[in-house]
């Protein structure tokens, strides 16, 4: 038996109440033991704790947040409670759920230099080490963009070249995996596991890809840990029960209308940003019909948010043109317009909820009475309507999200990285509701079943163009596209 680099203990823990919220005790005697060398990817539903125990473990909770914690974490044989964040730097590394929290500097070089400046490496030593990095999760291009230009997956690619220029002897991944592609997915699974690392990933929804590999599979499940290895055929049941696995089954009916008049269309359009090495967006045609279930994918950085930026009008491009279709023929569309017809709901809540509260969130502009608040949050799964959105989870601020978009009506609805954070139940909620309105759905994603499963068409992007399109009899067009990717990177 090999020696453990984390063994959690009889741990317990509750968040701090505020006046007329009161959090429910989040774990109880939950115990963990990972040995050196281990791959332990922890699952679980939003709001079931996943981030929340994975910051226990570096010591940012409760130190920075509060609440009642009881129960013995020890890293690397060191006792971790009372010990300071910085103390630890050296035995775990993590990547945040959202990047945005964890990204300071305004250069990516400088952004993996950070940690070792820290510890006092040398200039040599630490110039080596972001070249590795840069190099094994394949963005040395990216070497002096400003990661605020940077598209979500390439962030995660960004604090991974961190970890890797560093290497601590535990990596905790918090959501890390959800936004890359799959091509990429697999190149960098491939890098890290070439030599021994103990990992910890936390996720809401396995890639297939995990299963080639020798991985550990837990469950968070009402405050304590179940683990595949002590019944994997219950432990298959629980994860569809939870929402983690794909039932295509369960979601055949959401079919999409077989209505063919067109919403809109793109001719020769082009946009590019002004930052030195950022790519040119340039879409020839492009079209999307009423009442249609649509998704694009595509590698990381390919362009996918920017063209659903400029379909609602948060981006105008700097040359072609975009059409709606009415009654009284083709009417181009300006910025205003865009935003009219569409709903975007982006890659990351932070960027959209900004109110006290729940109910403040979706009453905003819109002033709806209490029923229809309440009839929404039921809708939605959301907490109770005084809540602070701060204080709730990453897939309920997502879930949120929708919820507010919801209460408009709106022709299109694009939703960026839609299951990011999300379990399968919930994503297909959220498509669903809005495409029992009436409404055109498009969803950016890189998860292919789900694509598959939900797609009327998909149009695959790369390098700030379309350069396929497929409908639900030739999705092998994307998955064969995808396989010579990844083939590419073996």
């Amino acid at each position: 038996m090999n020696e453990a680099i984390l063994e959690i203990k009889d741990l317990s823990f509750t968040f701090p109440g505020y006046p007329g919220l009161d959090f429910p005790e989040l774990f109880r005697d939950l115990n963990l033991k990972v040995e050196k060398g281990e791959i332990r990817v922890i699952l679980g539903k939003p709001e079931s704790g996943k981030t929340t125990l994975s910051r226990i473990i570096t010591a940012l909770i409760p130190r920075y947040s509060g609440g009642s914690l009881s129960g013995q974490v020890k890293l690397d044989g060191v006792e971790i409670n009372g010990n300071q964040p910085y103390n630890l730097i050296q035995k775990a590394g993590t990547v945040f759920q959202n990047p945005d929290e964890q990204i300071i500097t305004t250069r990516c070089d400088a952004e993996i230099a950070f940690p070792m400046e820290s510890m006092g490496w040398g200039k040599k030593q630490i110039a080596e080490r972001i070249d590795f990095g840069l190099e094994s999760t394949g963005i040395s291009h990216l070497r002096y963009r400003d990661p605020a230009t940077l598209s979500g997956g390439e962030k995660r690619k960004l604090l991974l070249a961190s970890l890797f220029a560093v290497n601590p002897p535990l990596w905790i991944l918090d959501e890390t995996f959800e936004e890359l592609d799959p091509a990429s997915l697999r190149a960098i699974l491939k890098t890290i596991l070439s030599q021994e690392r103990t990992i910890i990933i936390f996720m809401t929804k396995p890639p297939a890809v995990l299963e080639e590999h020798n991985v550990k599979f837990s469950i968070l499940y009402k405050g304590t840990l179940f683990h595949k290895e002590d019944s994997p055929e219950n432990f298959k049941k629980l994860m569809i029960e939870e929402g983690l696995l794909l039932d295509p089954e369960r979601y055949h009916s959401i079919q999409p209308y077989k209505k063919r008049e067109p919403l809109l269309k793109i001719e020769n359009l082009s946009y590019s940003y002004n930052t030195a090495g950022a790519f040119t967006l340039e879409i020839e045609h492009f079209k999307l019909n009423k009442g249609e279930i649509i998704s694009i994918v595509g590698r990381n950085g390919s362009g996918k948010s920017t063209l659903g930026k400029i379909l609602c009008g948060l981006l105008k491009p700097d040359s072609g043109q975009i059409f709606a279709y009415r009654e009284s023929g083709l009417s181009p569309l300006d910025t205003k317009n865009l935003n009219a017809l569409t709903g975007f709901i982006f890659q990351n809540p932070d960027y959209q909820i900004f109110l006290p509260t729940v109910k403040e969130e979706l009453s905003y502009g819109l002033n709806p009475d209490e029923a229809a608040v309440d009839k929404i949050i039921e809708l939605f799964s959301l907490p109770g309507k005084e809540v602070p959105p701060a204080l709730m989870s990453y897939g309920a601020r997502k879930r949120l999200q929708g919820a507010v978009y919801y209460l408009f009506e709106k022709d299109l609805y694009i939703v960026d990285e839609a299951d990011s954070g999300l379990s399968v139940e919930d994503f297909a909620s959220m498509i669903t509701r809005f495409h029992q309105k009436g409404s055109t759905v498009l969803f950016i994603t890189h998860n292919m079943e789900l694509s598959r499963v939900f797609s009327e068409r998909v149009y695959i992007m790369e390098n700030g163009s379309v350069v396929q399109t497929a409908d639900e009899d030739s999705f092998n067009l994307v998955n064969g596209y995808f396989a010579g990717k990844i083939e590419d990177q073996a």
